[in-house]
């Protein structure tokens, strides 16, 4: 059985083998959308069962019941009548678990999903280097998302909230008081914020499920108005002088490469790394020497902008440099890991070695958390969640509870 990625798809998502080898069930990734359920036949002939223009599609199972489940984004978990017998859809979809996201189906019926997480009420931590909380930052606030980004000056603190309607960004005063709104997008998603180095902007990724993800660049300044910079994702990295950044773009393959660009330059940059894979959470060292990042679970360092290397560092994601740039924080899992570097006479590494755990407030499926580091490089703005969050609801005869 083979089906061949058709033009205009980047692979496929959540593969579910349907009883009685009928086939198996796909969600193909077009662009960035994944609106559609597909089957895929012994034949490896593929046709599409289901459509939800402007919806996101997750995990889909068959029901001994005669369904269809699937995850929509938004609106839960819903059903729709399917006959294994005809492989189509035969009635109209009807909602099964409002807020629910993954699920799985045992061969009895049992059904079992995960509640999607809420915005839950969660608070700016400061903590030093045995992971103990020094203070926290404005007040606790519903939604705010686990990848603060503390301005140049250690003043302020930038952060994606999450409302009713979307993500906006927030910026908290470290002396107190409550957050002010800075953006007014409604965004599905907006993660990992960066500042320049002047503290003048904040670059952020937007993205919405209509459009491709892109970099947008606003004033710190409330009440200005958001541009766009670049189509990428993740924010950039900049250079000391605030003239160059580093960020991520596409390739051909659903691969995230890692490109240069001037500032104020208009048009495609120029491409720094196009291996295959996802190169991603750019940091450049304080001295535009070296360039950290994440592939494939580990964290490395080239040298800047020649791309020597890379030098491995260890497993984690989301290295941050320290302001004097002497050593290289990343998390690896809930640890916060240190590795102690020097450059001259040659490169080098020590053993990284565990500061402390700390388990941060709940975030997208595939967007780990981040975090901050102060000016003096000895402590760390991180989010906690303030309230457990939702666990796992197991259903048996799902279908007699909705009559």
């Amino acid at each position: 059985m083979l089906s061949p990625i058709l033009e205009g798809e980047a692979d496929f998502h959540f593969l579910t083998v349907l009883p009685e080898g009928k086939g198996f069930l796909t969600i193909p990734h077009r662009g960035d959308t994944f609106d559609s359920v597909d089957l895929v036949e012994p034949n490896g002939e593929r046709r599409e069962l289901l459509e939800l223009p402007g919806y996101s599609i997750g995990q889909t199972v068959y029901s001994p019941t005669g369904h269809l489940i699937y995850a929509r984004f938004p609106g839960g978990l819903w059903a729709v009548p399917f006959s294994l017998d005809e492989l189509a859809v035969t009635g109209e979809a009807f909602p099964l678990a409002p807020g629910a996201g993954d699920l799985a189906m045992g061969h009895d019926g049992t059904l079992a999903y995960v509640m999607r997480l809420p915005p839950i009420e969660s608070e700016i931590a400061v903590l030093n280097r045995t992971g103990q909380i020094e203070s926290t930052i404005g007040e606790p606030t519903r939604g705010l998302y686990p990848t603060p980004a503390l301005s140049p000056d250690g003043e302020t603190v930038a952060v994606a909230v999450a409302g009713g309607k979307g993500f906006d960004l927030w910026l908290f005063d470290v002396g107190g008081g409550p957050g002010r709104r800075l953006t007014f997008f409604e965004a599905r998603q907006i993660w990992h914020p960066a500042w320049t180095p002047d503290g003048a902007e904040i670059y952020f990724p937007l993205w919405n499920s209509s459009e491709d993800f892109k970099i947008m660049r606003t004033p710190a300044a409330a009440g200005a108005t958001s541009e766009e910079v670049a189509v990428g994702s993740w924010s950039p990295t900049f250079t000391n002088d605030g003239r160059t950044m580093v960020y991520n773009a596409r390739s051909a393959g659903f691969n995230w490469d890692l490109w240069m660009r001037g500032v104020d330059e208009d048009g495609p940059g120029t491409p720094l790394l196009t291996d295959p894979g996802w190169e991603i959470y750019a940091a450049l060292s304080p001295d535009n020497r070296f360039l950290a990042y994440s592939l494939d679970g580990q964290v490395l360092v080239r040298s800047f902008p020649g791309m020597e290397g890379p030098w491995q560092v260890g497993p984690g994601h989301v290295p941050i440099w320290s302001p004097a740039g002497d050593r290289l924080f990343y998390l690896n899992g809930e640890d916060m890991m240190e590795a102690r570097f020097r450059a001259d006479p040659e490169l080098r590494f020590e053993s990284p070695q565990k500061l402390f755990s700390f388990v941060s407030s709940p975030s997208e499926q595939g967007v780990p958390p981040s975090f901050s580091v102060t000016p003096d490089g000895e402590r760390f703005i991180m989010v906690r969640p303030l309230e457990p969050p939702p666990g796992i609801v197991v259903v048996q005869n799902w279908l007699g509870t909705l009559e």
